[in-house]
């Protein structure tokens, strides 16, 4: 079930100018995989923000699948 645009238009007003450019790629494309079918479009036409560019984050983290910075991991030096 697709989330109606409004109500996609109001989280993405509250959360998209507080992230990059790559960032906000990948919320939007995590946004658009959440609804399914469809959700490439619904998004874009919420956000604002092009198809390609929805896209382009939905392939991104298969190109760089390591995250920048792990959260709950401890380093070496934290087991002595």
């Amino acid at each position: 079930m697709r989330p109606p645009v409004p109500a996609l238009q109001a989280k993405f007003d509250r959360i998209l100018p507080h992230l990059d450019e790559h960032r906000r790629r990948l919320y939007l494309a995590g946004e658009a995989a959440a609804i399914g079918h469809g959700g490439i479009t619904s998004v874009a036409v919420a956000s604002g923000t092009s198809i390609a560019t929805i896209a382009r984050g939905v392939t991104e983290p298969a190109v760089d699948p390591v995250p920048t910075r792990q959260f709950g991991l401890r380093g070496p030096a934290a087991s002595r």
